[in-house]
This record gives structure tokens, sequence and C-alpha cells, in this order.
């Protein structure tokens, strides 16, 4: 992740019920610069710190679906493009 990160958002509220408030929100931001320090400082090198971080905050989005056929390729995807950084 870097400057030229980028993040293409697709906001989608599915509500069944008509007397509900609802709206939607994202963020786009840098790992905790301290994290990165204490993974780094248990032996991880940046890369693999900042890979181990965004595993751990992408992966679980995954638990709620229950296609295990989607759910495994978006684990595959996910781990794929981090891989890649």
């Amino acid at each position: 992740m870097g400057d030229e990160s980028n993040a293409i958002v697709f906001p989608k509220l599915l509500i069944d019920e008509n007397d509900v408030a609802a709206s939607h929100a994202a963020s786009v931001g840098r790992p905790n610069e301290e994290h990165i320090y204490y993974l780094q400082s248990r032996g991880l090198s940046k890369k693999d710190a900042m890979r181990l971080l965004l595993k751990g905050y992408l992966l679980p989005i995954t638990e709620g679906i229950q296609d295990l056929k989607i759910k495994e390729a978006l684990i595959e995807e996910i781990e794929m493009k981090v891989d890649a950084l």
C-alpha cells in the first residue's frame, strides 16, 4: 500500500423494513504504524507485517458468506492480491 493505492466502493443497502433509518460509509487509511512496528519486533519484515494486517482486516469479511464456492473464491482472491503487494 502506498500513495498510488486506490479504492472502489459500491455502497448497497438491502433493507426489508420501511420504518428504519439506514446509511452506509467507507473509509480508507493506512495500517497502524504501531501494529507494523510490533510485528517487526517479532521478526516479520515490514512487507510481511503489512500483508498479515491486511489479511486480518479483509478475511473476516468472508465469514458471513454461506455459499462455499463464493467464499473460497473470495478468500483466494484476497490472498492473491495481498500476497502480490
